[in-house]
């Protein structure tokens, strides 16, 4: 049997610990006495189980086997033969595993419980696989049984071995490192879980043990492993059998008040009878917070406190009655969310895939750009999220970004409204902890403008200082108001004319001219005219928006001459004659619209 020195040091300097089996021969003559009695009564059930399956062979080899060491056992009563009993027993024990040999009992309601399916697992080299998130049932079958069980961490994260022991029974677990360390252990009293929680490194094998001052061939343990890492923001659907609690390790990364609880399975599951401990050492001994009903109306639990950034936490997770069923979260509460200033970049370490929630009050209107590099202007690169909401219950997306371009950094650009919150989410791709810069900048880049689509407004072919053209404004990185027959001024409009402004979109508004110019010879053009508008017409406009100049061109008036004008049944005009000579021509369709407009020379 395996004795890592370690293990041995440990339990002689601590005597209140338990130590790990002796060998066999420093037993007592009583307890090899009593062993003896217990192999007896097995050997004969596993002769029956042969018989009753017809394999004759196997029983035959049995009972002579038993025979044997009967014999020896009554001249020498020594614990060599304790020893190679044992290897016997073991050996029969995997030739009755098969599965015809199970149905078979089941069917004829034969007691198993004592055939162990992981044996022979007494030593490192025999090991049997386990995995993280399963559990698995076994027995201690003898006096100085112990059980090894190995697996290899995927990644860094804390793991809990616990053990479920049978009410009468007093059992240990450890967890070994390669080199035969104990990294962890758990030695509570008799029928008490065992819980050995640890820091796993990616790649490495950890080996739990598990061994008992007792034994029982009727009554299983139960070994759970289980990564029990609970993420800020993230929820956790946990699945147990009944009676078997789960451990979390939880570490926030900054000061504030923190809501942990539990609700229904997948957010759809039945109510569970949940209850939950909030505990600041990972043994389990220094209670911060309990609550099993949160309220008259529930059976799920809830308790807030205040914890430290970086501190480790343990949030133990157990149900009343019943399995468990249930998803549990744990959240920052929003009066502790950290605040975020433009221009004042925060670097910031996150854990795993918890997410850091901010709050940004802008004390201006304006775009601003939220964006993240690398921590303290370095070169490790965060492969980051970042998502914005406009609520502090972080139910509202309204933003969201993962990689910027070919950049796993992330960024989003944004109109703000001055003293209204946004809540920033940054969280990281990542298994272990992250260290990222998060940048609050204004962009004036992505200020409003506006410009207009016709670089000539030209007077009408009647030459009477009207103008039938319409200028089209375009409006870049912002909204207009609904509202706009106000706030839009033409600078250097021709005197004796007016505006008349439609919204056509958000982004569009078309300005029809009214009224004639006074003057409209050709020496009255005009070339830097230019639209205005006034901020408040404009979401995300902080100052007047102006656009590119465009010109009004006039036709010069002919001296002396006589013109007439000919309507039609509709009041529009279709010609113009001047001096009696046809000079223009105009038609329409039939909805009025003009379709031509011919000058005739």
């Amino acid at each position: 049997m395996l004795q890592p020195a370690s293990i041995i040091a440990k339990e002689r300097d601590n005597p209140s610990k338990k130590a790990l089996p002796m060998e066999a021969t420093d037993r007592s003559i009583q307890q090899i006495d009593r062993e003896w009695v217990h192999y007896q009564n097995e050997w004969e059930l596993l002769m029956k189980l042969s018989v009753k399956n017809k394999d004759l062979e196997l029983a035959k080899k049995l009972n002579r086997e038993r025979n044997e060491l009967l014999a020896k056992w009554k001249d020498k009563r020594t614990g060599g033969s304790l020893e190679k009993y044992q290897a016997g027993l073991k050996t029969a024990r995997m030739q009755l595993t098969s599965p015809p040999v199970r149905s078979f009992a089941a069917a004829k309601a034969i007691s198993v419980a004592s055939v162990d399916l992981y044996e022979p697992n007494d030593e490192v080299s025999q090991a049997s696989p386990v995995s993280i998130g399963n559990s698995i049932e076994s027995y201690l079958s003898y006096s100085g049984d112990q059980d090894f069980y190995w697996f290899e961490a995927k990644k860094n994260a804390p793991i809990t071995v616990s053990l479920q022991v049978p009410s009468a029974m007093d059992y240990d677990v450890y967890v070994l490192d390669e080199l035969g360390e104990v990294v962890a252990s758990s030695a509570n009293g008799t029928g008490e879980e065992e819980m050995a929680s640890f820091q796993a490194t990616a790649g490495s094998k950890y080996y739990p043990v598990v061994y008992g001052f007792d034994f029982s061939t009727d009554e299983p343990y139960q070994l759970r492993l289980a990564e029990d890492q609970l993420y800020v923001f993230q929820p956790y659907d946990v699945s147990l059998p009944e009676g078997v609690d789960q451990v979390f390790q939880l570490t926030p990364t900054t000061d504030g008040v923190f809501r942990i609880y539990t609700g229904p399975y997948g957010d759809v599951g039945p109510e569970n009878d949940t209850m939950i401990e909030l505990y600041s050492n990972s043994s389990l001994t220094d209670l911060l917070a309990d609550n099993d009903d949160v309220s008259d109306l529930t059976r799920f639990s809830e308790v807030t406190s205040h914890l430290v950034g970086g501190q480790p936490y343990y949030v133990k997770l157990s149900a009343l009655s019943g399995n468990l069923h249930t998803r549990i979260r744990a959240e920052l509460e929003p009066q502790s969310y950290p605040e975020l200033k433009t221009n004042n970049p925060l670097d910031v370490t996150l854990e795993g895939v918890s997410r850091n929630v901010y709050k940004f009050t802008p004390d201006a209107s304006g775009y601003v750009k939220f964006s993240t590099s690398p921590f303290g202007e370095g070169d490790m690169v965060v492969d980051t999220v970042l998502e914005l909401y406009s609520d502090e219950n972080l139910t509202n997306q309204i933003a969201t970004n993962d990689d910027n371009g070919e950049s796993l950094f992330s960024e989003i650009q944004m109109y703000v409204t001055s003293g209204e919150t946004i809540y920033v989410v940054l969280w990281a791709y990542s298994d272990d902890f992250s260290f990222v810069r998060l940048n609050t900048s204004a962009d004036p880049s992505a200020s409003p403008t506006i410009s207009v689509g016709s670089p000539v407004i030209q007077e009408n072919l009647l030459n009477d200082g009207t103008i039938t053209a319409t200028q089209v404004v375009t409006l870049a990185n912002g909204t207009f108001v609904h509202d706009m027959s106000s706030g839009v001024t033409v600078n250097n409009l021709p005197a004796g004319l007016g505006l008349q402004v439609t919204r056509v979109s958000d982004t569009q508004i078309f300005i029809a001219f009214t009224g004639k110019a006074m003057n409209h010879a050709n020496v009255n053009d005009v070339s830097n005219a230019t639209i205005s508008i006034d901020p408040a017409k404009v979401v995300g406009a902080s100052a007047n928006l102006t656009s590119n100049p465009f010109r009004f061109d006039f036709i010069d008036t002919v001296s002396g001459g006589s013109f007439q004008y000919v309507y039609n049944n509709r009041n529009q005009l279709t010609q113009i004659y001047e001096n009696g000579t046809l000079i223009i021509e105009i038609t329409y369709d039939e909805n009025g619209n003009v379709l031509t407009k011919t000058r005739v020379n």
